[in-house]
């Protein structure tokens, strides 16, 4: 009999880039509004408009269109047209600059070079915890995994957000937050656990987290995608906090499943790395 992997249902797609709408604005500070008009960037929204930047905001338009002016003049925003506006070259900037100096990032790439031959029609994904979701920061291996013939493309590269109740990437992250934490996340978010299938009640919320912590890895299917499995261990930090995830996507076979199961101590081992690697100086990472 082959091992088992124990998984949770997972309303989401293993495959496919997930993101949360945005909470509307209207309060705080004009810098905190300013900020807020990032939330209308998604990959399905690359350029914004003055309306909308005014109504998320609950502002007048001129008073959106002078905050869309000085992200402008400050290389955050450039406009594409009439009252249309994108992402700017600051960004960009500030990306390159974050891909050099993110310890999390940094560690994970050299720990995960030596994983490429697990990724023969597999994909390993680097996550990290982002307030109430979870961003993909890094791939190695396939961008399709194929499944009886089937191609399936990855969606989940470098900036994608993951709701963080669904998809073992996430809930191994989930798993190993500190107990108040969980706690209050229960309280603000039962109904988004409920969904996720990952308990009724607090009692049985907190006995699916338990055993996630106890086996050590997190495991999906997706319900719109039972062709690929996600499975996940926890990144922590050597004093025990977790700073993020390692996802390994792959066929959802039987003989897949059992394959899969022998890697678990593997990506374990690569995972205690990056914790330890993360409060290294660049220099001595090796």
């Amino acid at each position: 009999m082959s091992p088992r992997i124990a998984t949770t249902s997972d309303t989401s797609d293993p495959v496919d880039a997930l993101s949360s709408p945005a909470d509307p604005g209207g309060g705080g500070s004009a810098l905190s509004r300013m900020l807020d008009i990032f939330d209308l960037f998604s990959p399905d929204a690359t350029v914004i408009q003055i309306d909308g930047v005014a109504e998320h905001l609950g502002v007048g338009r001129s008073t959106a269109y002078r905050y869309l002016q000085e992200l402008g003049e400050r290389g955050f925003l450039v406009q594409r047209g009439k009252g249309r506006y994108a992402l700017g070259p600051r960004v960009i900037e500030l990306e390159r600059l974050l891909q050099n100096s993110d310890p999390l990032l940094n560690a994970g790439k050299v720990v995960m070079a030596d994983l490429a031959d697990l990724c023969q029609n597999r994909t390993l994904l680097l996550c990290t915890l982002f307030k109430d979701r979870v961003l993909c920061t890094h791939q190695v291996g396939a961008n399709d995994i194929v499944y009886n013939k089937e191609k399936m493309p990855i969606y989940r590269g470098r900036g994608s957000v993951l709701p963080l109740f669904q998809g073992a990437g996430s809930q191994a992250i989930l798993a190993y937050l500190a107990p108040h934490q969980i706690r209050a996340l229960y309280l603000a978010k039962a109904a988004e656990i409920r969904d996720a299938g990952l308990g009724d009640d607090w009692k049985s919320f907190r006995g699916a987290l338990a055993a996630i912590r106890k086996q050590g890895y997190a495991a999906t299917v997706g319900r719109r995608n039972a062709k690929v499995l996600a499975l996940a261990v926890p990144v922590l930090t050597v004093a025990g906090q977790v700073v993020g995830s390692l996802l390994l996507l792959s066929p959802n076979t039987e003989k897949e499943r059992e394959t899969v199961l022998g890697v678990v101590p593997r990506l374990q081992d690569a995972s205690r790395r990056i914790g330890e690697l993360e409060d290294k100086p660049v220099g001595a990472r090796n």
